[in-house]
């Protein structure tokens, strides 16, 4: 994620190494679950620095049948 869209990249992160370079993930099963937004967010939650480098980084969690 860029922050701002051109034709090969999406906008809407920040240029500097902090913001998840991740569009979407699944969480749950898939059914549409409020359980699954939650989890989704729990994984994409970031914090950055004031100098913009991460200082809580995004985890994704593994995918489970």
């Amino acid at each position: 994620m860029n922050e701002y869209e051109g034709q090969h990249r999406f906008g809407g992160g920040n240029d500097a190494e902090c913001d998840p370079h991740v569009i979407d993930v699944l969480a749950g099963k898939g059914i549409g679950d409020p359980s699954e937004i939650e989890g989704q967010r729990k994984m994409l939650s970031y914090e950055c620095g004031p100098d913009g480098a991460a200082k809580k980084m995004a985890t994704l969690g593994m995918v489970r049948k």
